[in-house]
């Protein structure tokens, strides 16, 4: 169960971050290898312009996803978003073709098994992440 969270994902959207940044955190010690908690985590650091912190759980994401052979688009493009934020261009538009490829990935997938959820989601995605690299 991931009640840490759940509940951090429900202070998040009240705009309590520090609460939420407590759970996450309560989380990601709980279950240090669950990467979706750090890019969560890294979200709430980031909502409060903690960018290195952000940074930081954005990076350990995408590191316990390649450990387990993965990629993590969301990762990619939160981390694409914080070095934005930070004036680092490059390093932005890196993060986000990544995110874009395995999008890309995501949408062959989806085609291949006629999942029409997923087919508008990696549409969707796709288009905003061509649009940030314009």
């Amino acid at each position: 169960s991931y009640l840490h969270s759940d509940l951090g994902e429900v202070y998040q959207a009240q705009g309590k971050l520090d609460e939420a940044i407590k759970e996450y955190e309560a989380e990601s010690r709980i279950n240090p290898r669950h990467a979706s908690v750090h890019v969560k985590l890294g979200s709430a650091y980031q909502a409060q312009r903690k960018l290195k912190e952000a940074i930081s759980e954005y990076k350990q994401a995408l590191k316990i996803a390649s450990d387990h052979g993965q990629d993590y688009a969301e990762a990619h493009n939160a981390l694409g978003s914080a070095y934005e934020a930070q004036g680092k261009l490059d390093d932005a538009k890196r993060e986000y073709r990544q995110a874009l490829e395995q999008w890309k990935k995501r949408l062959a997938v989806a085609q291949a098994s006629d999942e029409k959820s997923g087919i508008v989601q990696a549409q969707n995605y796709i288009k905003e992440l061509e649009n940030k690299l314009r």
